[in-house]
């Protein structure tokens, strides 16, 4: 009783204080306002323990950085009660694409990422920065950086024969014919092999080989030739990709999984535009735990620093085809080929701030409305398209 009593007494007190000693109209308003306090109050403590027993609570914690360390898997550990996916084949077995990104090299912690002629990213998005040098021309954006992660881990597998692309009109631009001393010729929209170059395949040759791929293939030619996947079945080395002008692509470079739950999180990381360095990205709806993702295999949308992608535009490596397939109609003139222009901008923002406004349906512009290889390139190179 005693209990009831103090209850009552406490909730007849702040009427009866404002009662007393101010106007009536004043003492309502003032009334009302403390009830909202109250209810909204009573409404954050409820969320608050709901959210304690929600799944994705587990994520509200504190990542632990290593920042003596230089590796994807040593800097970051996993959030509390994670544990890093790794490959089967253990250190004795080939050279698999998770190892390959998760022992990338990474700059000290408080690292910039720096645009292809040094001037620093203003927009502080990322968690760390790779360690992979990208040239000094404006080439290695999004969908360049994917396509090199992929080729480089082919590369160093000793699997060079398999490095092959599109470019975004279908034309197959593969490794092994050029380190045979071929050259790819541009003339217009018409792409084809010449002799011209010395043999070989050295560091020097296959960095040329992906600068060349880079002008000429992107976000729209990668898309067509990635594989599918499931969202719900996410795994390390898969890309998120939006094939498109715009267009944007992103990797999930390392992964983890609490073993009682069986939930997953992931590290997702990515270039932009202009050419910039790799880097991986800050995690927006989970900052506490980034640069982890929570992965919710029911979702629809997946948010990042500077893109929302579908995540049915989850797809993944395989070993590339020399030819599209059949359903897909994609010899068409390479249309500003290296502009991944972020989608958000309005036409008039594009036009200034990308070189020229993208149609709604690249397939559809007119011929005479769509610049050629060259030229394209010819602008890319003069700095006519930026961010």
């Amino acid at each position: 009783m005693a209990e009831n009593y103090r209850i009552q007494r406490h909730k007849s007190t702040i009427p009866a204080l404002f009662r007393h000693k101010l106007p009536g109209k004043l003492n309502r308003k003032i009334s009302i306002g403390v009830l909202i306090v109250l209810s909204t109050s009573w409404f954050m403590i409820a969320r608050s323990a709901q959210f304690r027993h929600s799944p994705n609570a587990q994520l509200v914690t504190s990542v632990q950085v290593h920042c003596d360390k230089s590796t994807v898997s040593s800097r970051f550990d996993p959030p509390a009660g994670f544990v890093r996916l790794h490959d089967d084949n253990g250190s004795n077995g080939p050279l698999t694409f998770v190892a390959h990104l998760q022992e990338l090299r990474l700059k000290p912690c408080d690292a910039p990422v720096l645009h292809y002629d040094g001037t620093i990213k203003s927009a502080w998005v990322h968690e760390a920065v790779i360690d992979l040098p990208i040239g000094k021309r404006d080439l290695h954006q999004c969908a360049d950086a994917v396509m090199r992660l992929w080729a480089e881990y082919l590369y160093a597998a000793g699997r060079a024969d398999e490095i092959g692309f599109h470019f975004t009109n279908g034309f197959y631009a593969d490794f092994a014919t050029w380190a045979k001393g071929n050259r790819i010729k541009v003339e217009g929209n018409k792409v084809k092999w010449m002799p011209g170059g010395a043999p070989g395949a050295g560091k020097e040759t296959f960095w040329k080989y992906l600068e060349t791929l880079f002008a000429y293939a992107g976000t729209l030619s990668l898309s067509k030739e990635l594989h599918p996947t499931s969202w719900a079945n996410l795994k390390c080395g898969d890309v998120l990709i939006h094939g498109g002008s715009p267009g944007h692509a992103v990797i999930v470079i390392d992964c983890a999984v609490n073993p009682t739950t069986r939930q997953k999180c992931f590290m997702l990381a990515q270039s932009y535009m202009p050419a910039q360095e790799l880097h991986i990205l800050k995690s927006p709806n989970y900052p506490s735990s980034s640069p982890w993702y929570l992965h919710d295999p029911t979702a629809n949308t997946l948010d990042t620093p500077q893109w929302s992608f579908s995540t049915d535009e989850l797809m993944s490596f395989t070993p590339i085809k020399p030819t599209f397939p059949h359903d897909v109609n994609f010899l068409i003139p390479l249309h500003f080929p290296r502009t991944e222009c972020p989608r958000s901008l309005s036409a008039a923002e594009t036009s200034t701030m990308c070189g020229a406004a993208f149609p709604e349906n690249m397939a559809s512009t007119p011929l005479s409305h769509r610049l050629d290889l060259e030229e394209a390139v010819r602008l890319r190179g003069a700095g006519k398209f930026r961010t």
